[in-house]
């Protein structure tokens, strides 16, 4: 199936585009420098404006959210080393000014706020710049991406990190592909709003474009583990597309339905017994993660479906990644998702 485009052009008579001639398929009376959106045009400038500036202001929140808690703790090593009179103190003073800063960046995003607005504003400065450079023409995807920018929006945007463009799956798409739910699909989901996961997905090395998972039952729910529920849970199938903005289904090539049922019983007898696993890896069956949750009901009932865990720094973890990855799957719907896109969206 063809992955969706999930752009939602602007309508006709947005300030910065004009439609093009349908019938030669030509921008009708407009300069050389523009960008075609879909049927409408964009000035160069303004192209160049939307992109570097989104860019910059995504750059600048991500940077500033590091460099929050890394200054913290240069700060606090440098202090207590300095009390202490040598390299222990140093280290202890880094180690817990880290910590300090990361939990104040967490929960106030300051760093993210001042790293986003300098970023922006950056990032407008090098777009009129580069709108001077005689050929140079923005991508049409990062152009579509960034069309929705402004410097005037950017404040409010940052200050609420839920913010993104891109739209959720509404229920009448939903309903479309749930009619070709079979019991044993594997629904992956990402949910642009919270961007912490796909980011700590990218640091690891993975996509970071996909984040949680479920199955679907013999009944058509959804079998999945749940920060909010604290462990395995079931609900409509319905609730997982509607609450995201990308979703991918896969089917594994079950050796027969017998592996579906074994599978799936395994699955459920988490229920009750597991709680969420906040240290994502794959350990005690006492705590598991969304992915893990799948993992293990399916070693258990399929262990002809061959998914195989990551490594990082010796600790085994398995991923989103890991499952679309298996030889033993096949996609059968794709909304698609990009890492860079999404983060994009939240400046959009």
């Amino acid at each position: 199936m063809e992955i969706r485009d999930r752009i939602n052009l602007a309508p006709v008579d947005s300030p910065g585009l004009r439609k093009t001639d349908k019938k030669t398929d030509k921008p009708a009376n407009f300069p050389r420098d523009t960008v075609s959106i879909g049927d409408n045009e964009i000035s160069k400038s303004r192209a160049c404006h939307n992109v570097f500036g989104a860019v910059g202001a995504a750059t600048g929140a991500i940077a500033g959210r590091v460099m929050l808690p890394v200054a913290s703790a240069a700060f606090t090593g440098s202090m207590v080393g300095t009390a202490v009179g040598g390299p222990l103190g140093t280290v202890v003073g880094a180690l817990a000014g880290l910590g300090v800063g990361a939990i104040y960046e967490y929960k106030s995003k300051v760093g993210r706020f001042i790293g986003g607005l300098v970023g922006g504003s950056i990032g407008v400065g090098i777009g009129k710049l580069a709108s001077l450079v005689p050929g140079y023409k923005p991508g049409k995807t990062l152009t579509e991406e960034t069309k929705g920018f402004s410097f005037k929006s950017l404040f409010g945007k940052l200050m609420n990190p839920k913010h993104t463009s891109h739209k959720k799956i509404d229920s009448e798409e939903a309903q479309k592909v749930m009619k070709d739910l079979k019991p044993g699909d594997l629904i992956i989901t990402n949910n642009d709003e919270d961007y912490k996961f796909e980011l700590g997905q990218k640091l690891v090395g993975k996509s970071g474009c996909w984040t949680h998972i479920g199955m679907v039952s013999e009944n058509n729910t959804v079998l999945e583990v749940l920060i909010s529920t604290d462990g395995p849970t079931e609900s409509p199938p319905e609730n997982l597309f509607t609450k995201n903005h990308h979703v991918i289904i896969l089917r594994p090539n079950y050796k027969n339905p017998d592996s579906i049922k074994k599978t799936l019983k395994k699955a459920r007898e988490y229920f009750g017994k597991a709680k969420y696993d906040f240290d994502f890896r794959l350990g005690s069956e006492e705590k598991l993660y969304c992915q893990e949750y799948i993992y293990k009901a399916m070693v258990d009932g399929a262990p002809e479906i061959k998914v195989k865990p990551s490594r990082l720094l010796g600790i085994e973890y398995i991923s989103a990644d890991d499952f679309i990855d298996s030889p033993d799957v096949k996609t059968v719907y794709n909304t698609g998702s990009n890492f860079w896109l999404n983060l994009l969206s939240k400046f959009d």
